[in-house]
């Protein structure tokens, strides 16, 4: 069965220490799980113009902005 999976940015996608880039291991666990069916989403309490490139290059399918006031699904 696949799964509907959604992840943080602060502490989960990017370690909290200051210039800190997603770690490839982590890059590398999404393009994995996106293989294999799941479908991944960003979770922030972010509005989406403080959420970077080296976020959304990463091939997610939507992202739910600002604690839930905005979301994006497949660009939409």
């Amino acid at each position: 069965m696949n799964k509907i999976m959604f992840f943080d940015i602060d502490g989960t996608l990017i370690p909290e220490k200051k210039g800190a880039k997603v770690p490839e291991s982590t890059i590398t666990a999404l393009e994995k799980a996106k293989k294999a069916g799941n479908l991944l989403f960003v979770n922030t309490g972010r509005p989406d113009v403080n959420v970077n490139e080296d976020i959304t290059s990463l091939g997610f399918n939507g992202f739910v902005y600002g604690c839930g006031t905005m979301v994006v699904c497949d660009g939409k």
